[in-house]
């Protein structure tokens, strides 16, 4: 995906924190794998 979405935005923007880092983190892996399982 090549443009995020508004909550994405909105996340990776506001969500600085140790905690909200693994948030952002989780959503990016989970993003990657939507990806990869679309590309099969």
């Amino acid at each position: 995906m090549s443009t995020k979405g508004p909550i994405s935005q909105f996340i990776e923007k506001h969500y600085l924190h140790f905690n909200a880092a693994a948030l952002v983190d989780a959503a990016k892996g989970y993003e990657a794998q939507l990806a990869s399982e679309l590309k099969c």
